[in-house]
């Protein structure tokens, strides 16, 4: 099922960025609060905080942490994304394409890519 992820109402405080990197990063609540050195409450809260800035909802058919993370990349860029350097054979042969168009560095750059066209 599609969301509708609205841009930023606002800007995100430096500790929701911090946050929002470590949830993209695919570390849970107890680990980003033991990285940061705060509670596991205020981590919880600041992700709740963090998805109303994009008007992320959570119900029972969307994975929020996902929604989150892909709002947040296109709002403050994909520098996890740059970190990957593995390519995936498979994905990429898969793929048709043109002259113009150059492969993708990584594979999930190019699943994102195919995904938004």
């Amino acid at each position: 099922m599609l969301k509708d992820i609205t841009i930023c109402s606002r800007e995100l405080t430096p500790f929701e960025q911090l946050v929002l990197e470590l949830v993209c990063d695919g570390y849970c609540n107890s680990s980003i609060a033991f990285k940061t050195s705060h509670s596991e409450k205020v981590v919880e809260n600041t992700v709740s905080r963090s998805a109303q800035v994009f008007g992320i909802k959570s119900d029972s058919t969307t994975n929020l942490r996902v929604l989150l993370s892909l709002a947040f990349r296109f709002h403050y860029g994909d520098k996890a994304l740059n970190k990957l350097t593995q390519p995936a054979p498979k994905l990429i042969a898969q793929q048709q394409f043109s002259s113009k168009t150059p492969p993708p560095t990584n594979w999930l750059r190019g699943l994102l890519l195919s995904r938004a066209k």
